[in-house]
């Protein structure tokens, strides 16, 4: 049986957790900023590289635990962990600054991996914590962090990765492999790890759309924009996702998660609205993908 490893800190006041994740945070920034100073010094990118990999890793070990066994009490201690990531601490200042689309990327890793985690242990209240709450700073304005990534770009910079080229939605893609190691203590079956990663880029495209909406339900819920994954390509090859479908609208326990979390004004009729707006975008481009 998998073991909890936060049962041993429930109840108490400071979480071990949120120690090691502060100590993880205080010496990331150092060495993300040597990582781009030494960009093109290949022996101390290097060091820079394995360094940040080590300390990204423990971030989401306590990301990943957390979402999966997490409860309110351990909610400071990890939900905040991809928005700030995202967040420039130089924001504001003079100077030279990490373009926005590279400095959300260990965020954005982040994000899946506590994502798949969350839908793993049906934890939907959580993760719609985690997909609406957080903010960044950006520029001296502070925005919901699924808003504030930029999502186009972000596909755009993993189609510079080699073997991505091509690829419809390389983001996805990469992160698809990337996180499957990484998560599978807690989703050790293969088929299960792809519907469920599926289904969490389906659940943050959703609350993207419901969060640009801003509350304002009354019209333009035809056609809604989130960002799209690879479950597009899979609707237009085999219409696998198709099935999400169904599970997403109802009174599914999805649906009630997420709507209970106050997502989609909190109304079930509301969240079928969304999920059709979004659907309608979804199949455009999944016509693209023949």
């Amino acid at each position: 049986m998998l073991e909890n490893p936060l049962a041993e800190v429930a109840g108490k006041e400071q979480c071990v957790g949120a120690i090691r994740a502060e100590r993880a945070f205080t010496g990331l920034q150092p060495v993300f900023d040597s990582l781009v100073n030494n960009r093109d010094r290949k022996a101390q990118f290097a060091t820079a590289a394995s360094q940040f990999q080590a300390r990204l890793e423990l971030l989401r070990t306590i990301g990943l635990y957390g979402m999966y066994w997490g409860k309110q009490q351990h909610l400071r201690s990890f939900l905040p962990i991809p928005s700030r990531l995202a967040t420039d601490p130089h924001d504001g200042r003079d100077g030279v600054h990490v373009n926005d689309s590279l400095r959300v990327i260990p965020s954005v890793i982040t994000l899946y991996t506590m994502g798949v985690a969350a839908l793993a242990s049906d934890n939907i209240e959580t993760l719609a914590l985690l997909l609406s709450k957080p903010t960044v700073s950006t520029r001296g304005e502070r925005h919901p962090y699924l808003i504030a990534v930029d999502w186009p770009q972000v596909q755009e910079w993993f189609k510079t990765l080699p073997g991505h080229e091509r690829h419809y939605f390389a983001a996805s893609e990469w992160l698809f492999t990337e996180c499957r190691e990484v998560v599978r203590p807690v989703v050790p079956d293969d088929s299960d790890y792809d519907r469920l990663f599926d289904l969490f880029e389906i659940v943050r495209s959703l609350v993207y759309a419901d969060l640009a909406l801003n509350g304002q339900y009354a019209s333009g819920l035809a056609e809604l924009w989130g960002p799209p994954g690879r479950f597009v390509w899979k609707m237009a090859r085999r219409g696998s996702s198709r099935d999400f479908l169904a599970e997403l609208k109802g009174n599914s326990r999805l649906a009630h998660g997420l709507c209970n979390a106050g997502l989609f004004g909190g109304k079930l009729q509301t969240f079928g609205v969304v999920v059709d707006g979004f659907w309608a975008v979804a199949q455009k481009f999944s016509q693209r993908c023949y």
